[in-house]
């Protein structure tokens, strides 16, 4: 990374919004990119733009001897992993709630075999 790169990671771990605008505009597409292989576009969105936030609000966590990108990278899989679980639990949810359990004490049936 390069010592540019540096500084302007400091200077958003200090919140300065023109370094993190910049940091934004130099990740943006790739991270969109590796949303889109997890999720439709609308929601690909979505999470990258919670990845940054998230980013932002955690860079005191970032350690240098990785790249920032790698970094990035981990939050935006992650946030997309929350974001398919949190989706899947949605539906079971609404599967759900439509099913009714019967008092049924009637426990008849034919005996007849249909062909």
């Amino acid at each position: 990374m390069s010592n540019n790169h540096n500084i302007v990671i400091k200077r958003c771990k200090q919140g300065d919004e023109k370094a993190m605008m910049h940091i934004y505009d130099a990740y943006c597409d790739a991270m969109f990119q590796i949303s889109c292989r997890y999720l439709n576009d609308e929601d690909a969105k979505d999470a990258m733009q919670e990845s940054f936030i998230k980013a932002f609000s955690k860079l005191e966590s970032y350690k240098p001897e990785f790249t920032f990108g790698a970094w990035l990278k981990r939050i935006v899989i992650n946030q997309c992993i929350d974001q398919l679980k949190k989706k899947r639990l949605e539906f079971v949810d609404s599967e759900l709630a439509n099913l009714s359990i019967e008092d049924d004490n009637n426990w008849s049936f034919s005996s007849e075999i249909s062909y």
